[in-house]
């Protein structure tokens, strides 16, 4: 009904100026990224913030067939966390809550992009919105056969420290840094309270078992979603963590 009555104020708004208000993402499952504002309630005032990327044709055909009401939720996120796939996505809530952080309840949000190669379009989106973004990506991926090509994009990656966004790599993937955290023998034995299962199942399944420690990359990352202060600029404006 939400995905009804949107296309009924987009038809409205064919012929008129429509401005509506809205905490749901169904209402900003769109690719005009363009006509969102976000405003937020600052310490000593109010702020509206539109993005600063214009009307890109490619960008908004790209976010036509991306843009869902789950990754919309980056809209609303007081942090964000953007990852590669759904393990990171599964595993570092149930990290969260037994760091006694609740994700929900602080406005934290964490967003699978779908692959290694759409996390420049995301945080290119969240930056122009001035969300405190956040990146993992894994340094050598699957998405590259070209190892020269996947360096270029690293790199382009890390230029995103400049623009006040944190980054955390994985030289290959999770369940490496895990296997490193934990050591081999121990990962091993972890993963085999969980056969059968899908690698990103496993690793929510081992996140979830309180007498498995937490690993300190982990408790970094969780820690950085779950710092939040009250603002008195604009995110982009704070020093970066």
């Amino acid at each position: 009904m939400q995905r009804s009555l949107y296309k009924t104020i987009r038809k409205i708004g064919e012929t008129n100026q429509v401005i509506y208000v809205k905490h749901s993402p169904h209402f900003v499952t769109i690719p005009e990224f363009d006509e969102v504002a976000i405003i937020r309630k600052l310490k000593n005032k109010t702020t509206v913030t539109r993005s600063s990327l214009g009307n890109d044709a490619r960008v908004k055909e790209k976010f036509r067939k991306d843009l869902d009401a789950e990754r919309n939720e980056l809209f609303f996120a007081r942090k964000l966390l953007l990852v590669e796939g759904a393990t990171e996505k599964l595993a570092l809530p149930e990290y969260a809550d037994r760091m006694n952080f609740d994700f929900d309840q602080i406005g934290s949000t964490i967003v699978e992009v779908g692959g290694k190669k759409n996390l420049p379009d995301f945080t290119d989106l969240a930056v122009s919105f001035h969300i405190p973004t956040a990146i993992i990506y894994n340094i050598d991926s699957s998405d590259f056969k070209d190892a020269a090509e996947e360096t270029s994009f690293n790199e382009q990656l890390e230029k995103y420290k400049d623009k006040g966004v944190t980054l955390w790599s994985f030289d290959k993937n999770y369940e490496d840094e895990l296997r490193r955290a934990f050591g081999d023998t121990d990962y091993q034995t972890y993963c085999q309270r969980f056969p059968s299962t899908r690698k990103p199942t496993k690793a929510r399944l081992i996140a979830n078992d309180a007498t498995i420690p937490v690993p300190e990359f982990v408790k970094r990352i969780v820690e950085w979603l779950g710092s939040i202060t009250i603002a008195t600029t604009e995110p982009n404006q704070q020093t970066p963590s």
